[in-house]
């Protein structure tokens, strides 16, 4: 993340299975906070990649593909608000960060970003 919009618990980047976890921890620092990552779509992800969020909702996402940036709105009426970046549309949860796994099926799929 390049700006985060609340206090980043837990970051993790698994090169293998191309899983990128973040969980904000706490109340977004403004009303209108974005948290921003720079996600390296060129190296990582050529084809595209896929989202899920604790923010069930497509608007919440803004994705800047000249830049490579991707735009989160985290939910304000969640204490911990997760969003998992992947390399393809199904994730093994087994291979997901002990972190994040009890909370995987509570996450929303927004779909693929090219």
């Amino acid at each position: 993340p390049l700006l985060s919009s609340a206090k980043p618990a837990f970051l993790s980047f698994d090169v293998k299975n191309k899983y990128f976890v973040l969980i904000l921890e706490g109340e977004t620092v403004k009303e209108d906070a974005l948290t921003v990552i720079y996600v390296p779509r060129n190296t990582h992800y050529p084809t595209g990649f896929y989202l899920w969020s604790t923010t069930p909702s497509k608007e919440s996402i803004e994705w800047d593909a000249e830049d490579q940036l991707l735009y989160w709105n985290p939910s304000k009426d969640l204490s911990l608000n997760a969003l998992i970046i992947a390399g393809r549309d199904e994730i093994e949860a087994k291979n997901l960060p002990k972190e994040i796994r009890s909370s995987f099926t509570d996450m929303t799929s927004l779909g693929r970003i090219e």
